[in-house]
C-alpha cells in the first residue's frame, strides 16, 4: 500500500460509489499513512540491538514507545505481542523493543527496576512509563485496549486516554458490540 500511486488511488476511489466527503477523508488518511511509510519503521515494532541506539532513536523520533524486556520473560512476551498490534494501528508513533539485560547503563539510567517496563517518550524526553501489569489490570489476559488507553493518556498515541474510548473504536463504519449484562432485569 506505501507504494501506491495517487492515480491508483483515484482509480480505486472511482471504481467504488461512496460519497465524496467519506472518499476525501479515505484518501487523505491513505496519504498521511504514506507520509510516514515512506520513511520506514513507523507501523511496525522494530528490536533495537544496541545500547546506544536506544538514546539515539529516542531522540530522533517525536513520539516513540521503548518496550524493555528480557527474552525469557513471559510477561515481556505478553507486552511485545500488544505493541506489535498497536504498532500497526498507530502508524504516527515508532514502537521499539530492548533487551534491557544487554544494555544494563541504559536500564540504571531510566531507572527500569521492573520487567516489563514501557516508556513512553516525547520529543526526546521520557514523559510516562508503565512497568509490569499494574496499571494493566494486574493479569496476563488484558485486553490491548486498556494498553492503548494508557498509551493516549501519556500523549504518545492517538486516542483521548479511557478504556471505553479504546473499546469502541469504530472499525468500517461500526462501533464494537455492548455488554448488556447490566440490564435491570435482574
Amino acid at each position: 500500500m506505501a507504494n501506491t500511486t495517487e492515480e491508483d488511488l483515484d482509480d480505486l476511489f472511482d471504481d467504488i460509489d461512496i460519497p465524496a466527503d467519506i472518499r476525501d477523508a479515505r484518501y487523505a488518511a491513505v496519504k498521511d499513512y504514506q507520509k510516514y511509510a515512506n520513511q520506514g519503521g513507523y507501523g511496525e515494532y522494530t528490536v533495537i540491538e544496541e545500547e546506544g541506539e536506544v538514546l539515539k532513536k529516542t531522540a530522533e523520533s517525536p513520539l516513540c514507545v521503548v518496550h524493555f524486556m528480557h527474552p525469557d520473560f513471559r510477561r515481556c512476551d505478553i507486552m511485545t505481542a500488544h505493541l506489535k498490534k498497536l504498532a500497526q494501528q498507530h502508524f504516527r508513533t515508532r514502537f521499539y523493543g530492548f533487551n534491557a539485560d544487554k544494555g544494563r547503563w541504559v536500564s540504571a539510567k531510566l531507572k527500569i527496576r521492573t520487567l516489563p517496563a514501557v516508556l513512553c517518550f516525547k520529543d526526546g524526553v521520557c514523559k510516562d512509563r508503565i512497568q509490569g501489569f499494574d496499571e494493566l489490570g494486574n493479569t496476563d489476559q488484558f485486553p490491548t485496549s486498556v494498553l492503548e488507553a494508557r498509551l493516549a493518556q501519556s500523549g504518545v498515541i492517538a486516542g483521548d486516554g479511557t478504556v471505553q474510548a479504546a473499546a469502541s473504536t469504530k472499525i468500517f463504519g461500526f462501533a464494537g458490540k455492548k455488554d448488556d449484562s447490566d440490564s435491570d432485569s435482574d
